[in-house]
């Protein structure tokens, strides 16, 4: 079905009726419904989530999919036989979905209207108010992706020392707190680690809130930065989703549910594996900095609340950032690397 898109510029109510007259795809061919030929299509898939088909190739659409939960894919139509490739914006399989998909497909219609020659690139940035209308769920931002990866490298070194001296699995999992944005990254046996990425080309790190780096009150605990250097690259074929793959390969079977839980929780946004998909659009990051651990707690040059004038924040002052160099600190040997995760892993046995 081809529908010219002036037609459908009078109203939503034309699309609506296309978008009800669809019915779910069989297998992973799509009945695609051109409603802009060579630009846009409409479609179910095989669960009936409604579909809509920006065409064209995968860097034609830049930067502007970057965190929009959106999926690029080769795709067959199956009355054309035509292969075509695609960015594909999802939206539910039940009713309530139809007509916020129709306002999307109208805008989109409007948009190439007013201006044929529109790259891809435009045409997301121009309707991209309008994907909060189908797109349930947003993606991590890049800064968000950048974190997530630095823990999960973190994460698998420890994985490494556990599978080496015959801890479990389930045990080192137990260490990796950052999942949650109110606790320590890592935690156990009196050490802390903070995960922390630079995209800079020295280690000069952000620290909020003030107390990040200090000990616990009351406490003997010792606190690390693991500091590595990550920058965006989208030609580098290294992104979250391979950190990912690669815990799953070192946790064993009954252990990867707990990860994947976790991950779905993540800072209170969560990564789904079902969004594996969309990540893969995101950019892919290059390590500039080998990953090092530095002992910060015991530093002068962290901030503390002692720093201020009378030894106390001023009352006045509600948030504090700033920002330190570990440029002149001197990294843990191998050893002393692998006697700290050894530690922190007999805190939770």
């Amino acid at each position: 079905m081809t529908v010219p898109p002036n037609a459908l510029l009078k109203g939503v109510e034309d699309l609506v009726a296309v978008i009800e007259s669809m019915s779910p795809a069989e297998s992973a061919e799509r009945d695609a419904n051109t409603i802009c030929p060579m630009r846009l299509h409409l479609a179910r898939n095989v669960i009936g989530e409604f579909e809509l088909f920006v065409e064209g190739s995968r860097e034609s659409f830049g930067q502007a999919a970057l965190g929009r939960a959106l999926e690029y894919g080769e795709f067959r139509d199956v009355r054309s036989a035509r292969q075509f490739g695609a960015l594909v914006i999802r939206a539910g399989s039940d009713a309530r979905w139809v007509r916020p998909m129709a306002h999307l497909a109208y805008e989109a219609l409007q948009a190439i209207a007013a201006d044929a020659s529109i790259t891809n690139e435009e045409l997301l940035i121009r309707i991209r108010r309008y994907l909060a209308l189908v797109v349930e769920r947003e993606l991590l931002s890049t800064e968000q992706q950048l974190g997530l990866t630095g823990e999960l490298m973190f994460l698998l070194e420890i994985l490494h020392v556990a599978k080496r001296t015959g801890v479990p699995s389930a045990t080192a999992l137990e260490v990796w707190m950052g999942w949650d944005s109110a606790s320590r990254d890592f935690k156990g046996a009196g050490i802390a680690v903070e995960v922390k990425t630079t995209g800079g080309n020295a280690r000069h790190h952000w620290v909020h809130p003030l107390c990040q780096l200090l000990p616990e009150p009351g406490g003997v605990e010792k606190v690390y930065v693991y500091s590595v250097g990550l920058k965006v690259d989208r030609s580098h074929l290294f992104k979250l989703t391979t950190a990912v793959d690669r815990v799953l390969e070192s946790l064993d079977e009954l252990t990867r549910p707990a990860f994947v839980d976790i991950l779905g929780r993540y800072l209170g946004i969560g990564l789904e594996l079902s969004q594996r998909a969309q990540y893969e659009l995101e950019p892919g990051f290059i390590v500039t900095l080998a990953p090092s651990l530095f002992r910060v707690d015991d530093r002068s040059d962290i901030l503390r609340p002692e720093s201020f004038v009378g030894e106390t924040v001023p009352q006045r002052v509600v948030d504090i950032r700033y920002q330190v160099s570990l440029e002149s600190l001197s990294a843990l040997s191998q050893v002393e690397r692998e006697q700290l995760l050894s530690q922190l892993l007999r805190g939770k046995m």
